[in-house]
């Protein structure tokens, strides 16, 4: 009786183990099931991003076949996904693409025809999305003739052989005209009560000491900020913010923005700086006003928007980090205007450009309403 007993006890025991075995494995494929399937364009990916890319998905509840295709722009496109649906997948496997520390590449969603080419679709819409191409508004009504503008100059420096092997070189254009004087003084006005350029900025507006940057060293510790750089006075946030406001562009900037627009060529797509390129922080329009009593070591070189420097960003993820002019790329330009009404030679200030390969430096002197416009290493500072 004992041992009939503990055959049965046995099998009992034989059973449930089965059973748990039988239930396990019907957990496991209920589980693989229930992974979305997703497929995956990779354009220049290597073997160890595609195996991130799956594995982040796989976390996130997707299956992913990650199709290597043609092309040499960096992407992994997420084919029939939705912008807003997907968006942890989408920020997931670009925040996993970036860990790696590689090159930037475009991570995006794509819902297009079986015969539009996934990458250029999913730019376009990446582009479109975060505002990267979004045209300065202008005034279709204006008369205002190019043809008024006179060259003051036209230089080239810094030339150098490119990524490509082409030959390179930064431009800079001086023009008088474009502004005059009742947009000076319509620009001017904008920044609060002007006076007559020989007392303090207005203070209703203007505010001193706005560095507020950290800068770092080699190490990516903290240091104190270069000397004078808290000298300029700028405009404060709210004073700013309205300049820069897209929805109800003060007029003054909408003239200007008319006027550039009709003087360049027809062929570009002129627009401000987007805050999916360099942050909320950082405005496309600055108003500056340094002072003669801070000395010329107050100012150093600088350069505007170098786009082989900027964070990791939608911008980059688009764009890449590129050499500014290169082919086929966004080029980045400053657009600088004295707002002065009078300007004395004595006073002398001039905005000077660095030529790296000889160090020369071309001077441009202020004069009201005048404009340069550039794409180069600038100093501004003021000499006695």
């Amino acid at each position: 009786m004992a041992a009939r007993f503990d055959a049965r006890a046995l099998l009992l025991a034989a059973w449930l183990v089965n059973t748990q075995a039988l239930l396990l494995a019907a957990w496991l494929v209920h589980t693989a099931a229930a992974l979305k399937p997703i497929t995956i364009h990779a354009r220049a990916l290597a073997a160890t991003e595609h195996r991130v890319i799956r594995d982040t998905c796989e976390r996130l509840g997707y299956a992913a076949d990650v199709v290597a295709v043609a092309g040499e722009e960096r992407a992994a496109i997420l084919v029939d996904c939705d912008a807003e649906d997907d968006e942890p997948l989408v920020f997931g496997v670009m925040e996993s693409l970036d860990a790696l520390g590689g090159a930037s590449a475009l991570v995006a969603p794509w819902r297009g025809s079986a015969d539009e080419d996934s990458y250029a679709g999913a730019l376009r819409d990446h582009v479109e999305r975060f505002e990267l191409r979004k045209r300065v508004a202008v005034d279709a009504t204006s008369t205002w003739d190019p043809k008024v503008v006179s060259p003051v100059a036209h230089v080239e420096i810094d030339g150098a052989v490119d990524d490509d092997g082409e030959f390179d070189v930064s431009r800079l254009v001086v023009l008088d005209g474009l502004v005059d004087e009742p947009l000076r003084r319509d620009l001017l006005g904008l920044l609060g009560d002007s006076g007559d350029g020989r007392c303090d900025p207005d203070p209703s507006v203007w505010t001193k000491d706005l560095y507020t940057e950290l800068v770092l060293d080699a190490a990516g510790n903290e240091v104190p900020p270069p000397p004078g750089a808290k000298a300029c006075w700028g405009l404060d946030g709210d004073h700013l913010l309205a300049l820069c406001d897209e929805d109800t562009v003060p007029r003054p900037i909408l003239e200007l923005q008319t006027r550039l627009t009709k003087y360049l060529d027809p062929s570009i797509t002129l627009c401000r700086v987007p805050p999916a390129c360099l942050g909320d922080d950082i405005l496309p329009i600055a108003a500056n006003a340094p002072q003669h009593r801070d000395g010329s070591d107050a100012f150093d070189w600088h350069i505007d928007g170098d786009p082989a420097q900027h964070p990791p960003s939608p911008w980059t993820d688009a764009f890449g980090f590129h050499g500014n002019r290169r082919r086929g790329k966004p080029r980045f330009i400053s657009c600088l205007v004295y707002l002065p009404a009078i300007w004395e030679t004595a006073w002398g200030a001039p905005t000077r450009y660095v030529d790296p390969p000889t160090n020369e430096i071309f001077e441009v002197s202020p004069r009201p309403g005048r404009v340069a416009i550039d794409s180069v290493e600038r100093q501004e500072c003021f000499f006695a």
